[in-house]
């Protein structure tokens, strides 16, 4: 995350491959590592002895609920 390489939206419009930065998740703000520590789709719940560990779990976190969900029940 800090090269400014991930799979969060601001860094796929910077690449030409999402039309808009905007959050996935939220729809507010755009979508970069800063933006996760603050969005309100994200679980804010736990508590980290360090940041860099709740910047990871963010970030991960983000990844998932973005990731395609099976289909259940299709066929």
């Amino acid at each position: 995350m800090r090269t400014g390489h991930d799979y969060l939206a601001a860094h796929f419009h910077r690449i030409n491959v999402l039309p808009s930065p905007e959050c996935q998740l939220c729809g507010y703000g755009t979508m970069n590592a800063e933006h996760l520590r603050t969005c309100s789709a994200q679980d804010h719940s736990k508590n980290y002895q360090s940041s860099n560990f709740k910047g990871v779990h963010l970030y991960w976190s983000a990844r998932h609920l973005m990731a395609p969900q099976p289909r259940v029940g299709v066929g």
